[in-house]
């Protein structure tokens, strides 16, 4: 493929995994990093949410030190509480009927997700 400006010319080699950049004169070869496959870091914690759905309120255990947030479908954040216990309880307050995830970020950075319920 090649990619060219007003003083540069971008030649990749797939066959080398390199990428040839001509640029003001000289010639630059750089490797290519190529990877296929996505890093997946699996949680081993076991959050349990009931009841879910839940009206009023709803117990969050299996907690660990860290965050816990409650983010909507579209992503926007509407809850967020510091943990430092092993189980919560959780108003239902000013949030609307739907379906929201409840994230769970400990101090380590694993996330956990939930999908959760609001009747």
């Amino acid at each position: 493929m090649w990619l060219s400006s007003i003083d540069s010319t971008l030649l990749r080699h797939s066959d080398t995994k390199t990428d040839t950049v001509w640029k003001s004169g000289k010639v630059l070869t750089t490797p290519v990093e190529t990877s296929t496959s996505i890093e997946t870091h699996t949680s081993n914690i076991e959050i349990t949410v009931a009841p879910n759905p839940f009206s009023t309120t709803t117990k969050i255990s299996g907690l660990t030190n860290g965050t816990l947030k409650i983010v909507t479908l579209s992503g926007v954040q509407v809850y967020s509480q510091v943990i430092q216990e092993n189980t919560v309880e959780i108003d239902r307050g000013g949030l609307s009927s739907g379906i929201y995830f409840l994230q769970v970020i400990t101090n380590s950075g694993v996330v956990t997700t939930k999908k959760v319920v609001v009747q």
